[in-house]
């Protein structure tokens, strides 16, 4: 298999360097740091068990185009140059400016300045999704409900008078009827006064008459002492 031998600084975890290396029969093989990136991040490529020829190069494409009938996106020789002046068969390649459109593509491992391929491995390229916030369960708010209870209503009296039982839709045959007074006689009204009644005990010295018998006879008394 394919290993890596990475050295790390003062007991973290910042990559100083790193190798790479085989055990078994193992092929050419090409990988990248990472399976996903953002436009514009560096694309950083591992080649291993190489031929060791100084014109082996590493070219990147979109998945769909085939190398030799369109150019590269980008490439170096295994040496990191355009030149191709060393042989190398276990390297790392960093391509700086990555990619900037969208989209899935190769790293492919070509052997002496020509197309026939001796690895290759995919990847993307694409914006990163946002971040969604997390809530601390600490942190949540729970809805509570304020319930405020209602006023009693006042209790009814017992001496409250009682509707009566008679309403405004009783039959005609049962409904009595209201005959409206005459009105007064106003002043000056041609009405003519109600008759005189008839003195029953008339006073013979005052003419002034006596309501009852007894007032009659009271008075006689009176006037002979």
């Amino acid at each position: 298999g394919i290993y890596e031998a990475r050295f790390f600084e003062d007991n973290g975890y910042t990559l100083l360097a790193k190798v790479v290396f085989t055990v078994g029969d193992v092929g050419p093989t090409v990988k990248t740091d990472k399976a996903v990136y953002t436009p514009g991040e560096p694309i950083v490529v591992d080649f291993l068990v190489g031929p060791g020829n100084e014109k082996d190069w590493i070219g990147l494409y979109k998945v769909g185009m085939v190398p030799g009938n369109v150019g590269s996106l980008a490439w170096f020789y295994v040496d990191g140059t355009k030149d191709g002046n060393e042989g190398v068969e276990f390297g790392t390649l960093t391509f700086e400016g990555g990619m900037t459109d969208e989209g899935d593509y190769r790293a492919v491992f070509f052997e002496n300045d020509g197309y026939t391929v001796l690895a290759d491995t995919e990847f993307k390229v694409q914006q990163p999704e946002p971040e969604t916030p997390k809530v601390s369960p600490s942190h949540r708010r729970t809805a509570t409900r304020t319930l405020i209870p209602r006023s009693p209503s006042p209790p009814r009296s017992e001496t409250a008078p009682r509707r009566s039982s008679r309403t405004a839709s009783s039959s005609p045959s049962t409904a009595r009827r209201w005959t409206p007074r005459s009105p007064l006689a106003t002043k000056g009204s041609t009405r003519s006064p109600s008759p005189a009644k008839a003195c029953l005990w008339p006073d013979p010295i005052t003419g002034s008459c006596w309501n009852s018998l007894m007032t009659a006879t009271r008075r006689q008394a009176n006037r002979s002492r």
